[in-house]
């Protein structure tokens, strides 16, 4: 699929060894700067290893033998015709699930695709049993409920083809955020010149605001105090060997003080967070078109700095620190608009490419900055801007893939060279910037009130989740490459911080993370990117951060005009009087997004406070809005 949303479809009547993508620099033994990838390969036959829902004979022709293969390719407008036209052309089942990511004890509804009647249908617990399902009544298969955590693998076969789809149960959404703040704990960050090194301290201040717990929290809010000076002067000038330049590594640094603020109320964390800003907004960082710079190099749609500007403001506002505010809400506008007025005529780091993170971070900052508009014209202005860039995202996205450990992730791969495996390339979907899709899908949620958006951020989140397995373990990325050779960073046995790089093939697996093992001897150093206590793998920390301000603090509920209810992150009735009663599913959820087609009364309890609100119809909130409007943000924009 193109940016412009043309689509090529392919398929094979007969079993295919493998495919492969090839990167830019495919093959080199150092690594070369690029984000491109030049095309892809159908193997049809291939060497093993290959993951074991690939054929694992076609290895090799014996003299004399022949095969054939019939492959049908051609142009399909839109990608809900996909799947049918495919199946249609292979005469093979194809699935699609309503759901990839469930709540213990719900049941799963998949869709077949195909022409030929399906003969048999089974599925594979977490705990390794295997049980026949009925045949699908009406290309539909309805599993019983999925009770244990985990994933669950379902197989239907039509004629003598099979399709698996994977769906996965999971645990709270607060769980996953308790045990990233345990890992962190028992794997402590580094300052470095790359923010990615220091992400960590993300998720531990916010689980300490929600979850305290004084054995883990005390010792890390001590370390990130000590070091904190490595990164930055008293009065928040960044310090030189901090990389002034990379500014992304400020407005991550302030956005982790305003999480830190938020869970002490110690307002020097915010003053500390204010100079920051303060310097972010300097005509040495942000020029006069509005946009933040790193030289020359545009830098906005690098991370999110005008979102880290919007949380800080958001935070000064609460604190009644109100000229801050608008100084920082200013700067921050600033920047949305300037992209507003670029869309996707930017670069990434002064590569001009199509670029996931790029245009995910310009999406959220504009339609982060719609949701803080007070006027309705300007939101509407923002958020057509963000849909733009999000429908030509689509073509970076897993949409289609049937198996929940990777449904709606992004795609992505150089980043697996910032965990030492080289020298090729790998795809890493999800990898911990998968989570900015989260952001942008929840903002345009809130300005659109399009339900399409809230159900493709749960599906994303629930595939970034995983990261984190059930047994506690946090991984970096899932690589969904069938087959890649390389050299992957290993730990050398019984020489603590040592590594070594060791031929290995990867596919189709998660990679684990490397800075729990691989750290310098001075356990307080000053890091370097790429050196021990320097790596890049940090970054699935912001899965984490995206969970706990999207998903983990917020119901939402939908009401149709007839009265239908649609929600996420609770449950919700009619009672006999014609009330909405509503139940969280989390004691964390402290407020309720409420989109109405009518008029409605709800009632219900929220972190042990009973609520009863009568709501118009549109969208209200019920509690705080998290995204307030900037007192006088309409006379803001450059623009007008």
């Amino acid at each position: 699929m193109s940016p412009r949303g043309r689509i090529l479809a392919f398929g094979v009547e007969d079993p295919v060894a493998s495919y492969g993508i090839n990167y830019i620099f495919e093959g080199n033994k150092a690594w070369l700067w690029g984000h491109q990838v030049y095309t892809a390969s159908l193997d049809l036959l291939h060497t093993l290893p290959l993951p074991a829902r690939h054929p694992q004979h076609l290895t090799k022709l014996a003299p004399g033998e022949s095969r054939c293969w019939t492959i049908h390719l051609g142009v399909v407008d839109k990608l809900e015709h996909v799947k049918p036209l495919v199946a249609a052309w292979i005469a093979a089942p194809l699935l699609d699930a309503r759901k990839y990511t469930l709540c213990a004890g719900e049941q799963a509804s998949v869709k077949v695709y195909g022409t030929l009647p399906v003969t048999k249908v089974s599925i594979h617990t977490p705990d390794g049993r295997q049980e026949q399902l009925d045949r699908p009544d009406g290309k539909h298969v309805i599993t019983p409920p999925l009770n244990r955590k985990g994933i669950y693998r379902l197989a239907v076969t039509a004629a003598n083809k099979q399709a698996e789809a994977s769906l996965y149960v999971r645990e709270p959404w607060s769980w996953y955020l308790r045990q990233a703040r345990d890992f962190v704990a028992e794997n402590p960050p580094f300052f470095s010149a790359s923010c990615e090194t220091f992400y960590g301290y993300y998720p531990a201040f916010l689980a300490a605001r929600h979850f305290p717990d004084a054995e883990r929290d005390k010792p890390l809010k001590e370390r990130f105090a000590r070091a904190l000076p490595q990164m930055i002067h008293a009065d928040g000038r960044p310090r030189k060997q901090a990389n002034p330049r990379r500014i992304q590594n400020f407005s991550t640094l302030a956005g982790i003080l305003v999480d830190l603020w938020e869970a002490t109320r110690n307002e020097c964390w915010l003053e500390t967070a204010s100079r920051l800003g303060d310097y972010i907004a300097s005509d040495s960082v942000q020029w006069s078109d509005g946009s933040y710079r790193s030289g020359a190099s545009h830098y906005t749609a690098v991370i999110y700095p005008a979102k880290s500007m919007f949380e800080l403001a958001d935070a000064e506002l609460l604190a009644g620190w109100t000229d801050r505010a608008q100084r920082h809400y200013h700067s921050a506008m600033r920047a949305a608009e300037d992209l507003r007025l670029r869309l996707d005529n930017i670069e990434t780091e002064g590569d001009m490419t199509f670029e996931d993170g790029m245009i995910t971070c310009s999406a959220l900052q504009m339609a982060l900055c719609g949701l803080h508009m007070p006027d309705t014209v300007q939101r509407k202005t923002y958020a057509e801007a963000a849909r733009y860039m999000m429908e030509k995202h689509r073509c970076l996205e897993q949409l289609l893939i049937p198996d929940c450990r990777m449904r709606g992730a992004t795609l992505r791969y150089w980043e697996a060279l910032d965990v030492y495996f080289s020298p090729n390339q790998v795809m890493n979907s999800p990898h911990g910037w998968t989570a900015w899709k989260i952001y942008a899908l929840c903002y345009l949620y809130l300005l659109t009130g399009e339900m399409p958006f809230l159900d493709e951020m749960m599906e994303t989140a629930g595939a970034c989740i995983q990261l984190m397995d059930l047994d506690g373990r946090l991984r970096w990325g899932f690589l969904p490459d069938p087959h890649v050779e390389g050299l992957v960073c290993m730990p050398v046995a019984e020489r603590p911080f040592e590594r070594q790089m060791r031929d290995s093939i990867v596919g189709e697996q998660y990679l684990g993370m490397i800075s729990p093992w691989l750290r310098p001897a001075d356990d307080e150093a000053f890091t370097h990117f790429g050196g021990p206590g320097g790596a890049g793998d940090n970054t699935v920390y912001e899965i984490f951060k995206a969970l706990e301000e999207c998903v983990m603090t917020t119901a939402y509920i939908l009401v149709t005009d007839t009265g239908e209810i649609q929600c996420h992150g609770c449950s919700a009735r009619w009672t006999s009087s014609g009330l909405l009663h509503v139940e969280p599913d989390d004691p964390c959820i402290a407020r309720i997004h409420l989109n109405t087609a009518k008029p409605i009364t709800v009632k219900g309890r929220m972190q042990n406070r009973i609520f009863r609100v009568s709501a118009d119809r549109g969208m209200n909130w019920i509690g705080r809005d998290p995204y307030p409007k900037i007192p006088g943000g309409a006379e803001c924009t450059e623009s007008e």
